[in-house]
């Protein structure tokens, strides 16, 4: 089927029909099937995001149009050494394992680090009437390790699930430092 011009009407369904840019289709209407062709198929499920709709990335394989957030890249070396590189991805708008295969050679990093202020930073700010800084101490017990967090850097500490973590400082994007009590290392990591 070839493109119809706004308010064509389709032999297939015999309906009215506005073929939209990728620039400005919503979210249900992201991924075209095959070469392009064919009805619009939902990669994302819109009630999973927060706020306006996003601008859409187009040319990213040939039937993909993934949604652009600020906490959002697609990167080609997930082991970069240096933090201020890392980037993740929104858990209100994270990407279907079958979009991604449909993107060769592209990986998607996913971190706890964002790019607006980690809510545990923001939990512990507003407790302390802190909300510009840019970190908070953190005097309560030791916290469990939700999952395991692999050192990235020399700076950075090994973390597995379970352990007990003795939190000392909480930054504003997500990362701390502290003290592994079952490895009895200090470092950064990933809240």
């Amino acid at each position: 089927m070839s493109r119809k011009s706004a308010g064509a009407k389709s032999p297939e369904t015999d309906s009215t029909q506005e073929m939209a840019s990728p620039t400005s289709m919503p979210l249900s209407e992201t991924v075209a099937s095959g070469t392009g062709s064919g009805p619009r198929k939902p990669l994302l499920n819109p009630s999973h995001t927060m706020g306006a709709l996003p601008t859409y990335v187009t040319n990213v394989g040939a039937s993909v149009a993934l949604p652009m957030y600020e906490s959002r890249a697609l990167v080609s070396d997930p082991t970069s050494n240096q933090r201020s590189q890392r980037t993740s991805i929104s858990k209100s708008a994270s990407v279907t394992s079958g979009a991604l295969s449909e993107i060769s050679g592209a990986t998607i990093v996913n971190s706890s680090v964002h790019s607006g202020t980690h809510w545990f930073f923001s939990l512990l700010a507003t407790a302390q009437g802190k909300e510009q800084e840019s970190s908070v101490s953190y005097t309560g017990k030791p916290l469990p390790v939700a999952m395991r967090y692999e050192a990235t850097a020399v700076d950075e500490i090994t973390l597995e699930a379970t352990q007990l973590v003795d939190v000392k400082t909480v930054y504003r994007d997500g990362w701390a430092v502290g003290l592994n009590l079952a490895a009895h290392k200090y470092g950064f990591f990933p809240m």
